[in-house]
């Protein structure tokens, strides 16, 4: 029997997608509202997939996208019936834990799109070069959640790899990871060390990917860990956090460029990881 889209999940996914099309016109929930004749608390719920979208709301955000009829009918299936999956659906606990925070869709979304990335990590492997081992080690000493939960972070780490590193169009990627990240490996295990640091080695060794040491004071000190994510070349990144209450996704340009100043003064203060190795 084939499993079923739970509601709300089919929510998030059309919810991601009109996201995914409001920031590739570099709009506001606040315009996109003003534009169509709703509310901007309206929109914002139904991208974030709190509420179900009515034919002629759906219809209107279309209509301002200018999204073609065969993508039209898709969302008409998801606001109906729910049944196109997101990829990553699967890996949500069909009770009521899950495995993602609600709001990571989006950024599971963007990660396969974007086409430059740049991460700064503080004191985690980032999760696109994480092994399996080294994320199992990370939840043991992290809160706990039912194994089937557990497990099915696990499995979506590796799809999100296997999607990432199969793009025919892979995107430019530069992850700043602190010292003490590396210096933690240590902790896991040799065998779970041994690994991560060889996938760390096997992945920068990719044409498209930079991975470099934070080695000494930094300017991400009050930033804290972040990345920023740009969908293509006519629109400016927008920033992602995560935290433990939860995601949050930061598009006001102003706010967008201290990140990228950051970022920028972060990297007089890396080595490559080969030279740190």
């Amino acid at each position: 029997m084939t499993k079923q889209a739970q509601p709300t999940l089919a929510r998030r996914t059309l919810g991601a997608k009109l996201r995914k099309l409001r920031m590739e016109r570099g709009d506001t929930c606040t315009q996109v509202a003003s534009a169509i004749g709703y509310k901007y608390k309206a929109v914002d719920r139904i991208e974030k997939g709190l509420q179900g979208t009515k034919f002629l709301q759906l219809e209107g955000l279309c209509d301002y996208y200018g999204v073609s009829s065969s993508a039209r009918s898709h969302m008409h299936t998801l606001r109906v019936r729910g049944a196109e999956r997101g990829w990553w659906e699967d890996y949500y606990d069909p009770g009521t834990k899950e495995a993602t925070s609600p709001d990571f869709p989006l950024f599971l979304e963007a990660e396969q799109d974007a086409i430059h990335i740049r991460a700064i990590e503080i004191e985690l492997i980032p999760g696109l070069v994480q092994t399996r081992e080294y994320l199992q080690a990370l939840q043991e000493v992290q809160l706990p959640v039912p194994n089937e939960v557990a497990e099915s972070v696990k499995n979506l780490r590796e799809r999100r790899q296997e999607l990432f590193y199969n793009r025919p169009d892979p995107p430019k990627v530069e992850h700043f990871i602190g010292r003490n990240a590396i210096e933690f490996l240590a902790d896991t295990g040799d065998d779970v060390r041994q690994g991560q640091l060889a996938m760390l080695r096997k992945v920068n060794a990719l044409e498209n990917f930079d991975i470099r040491v934070i080695d000494r004071i930094h300017a991400a000190t009050l930033a804290g860990s972040f990345w920023l994510m740009k969908l293509n070349d006519d629109l400016p990144s927008f920033v992602f956090v995560d935290a433990l209450d939860g995601c949050r996704y930061i598009e006001q340009v102003d706010i967008v460029s201290r990140y990228e100043e950051v970022f920028n003064a972060v990297r007089r203060s890396t080595v490559p990881l080969e030279e740190y190795l």
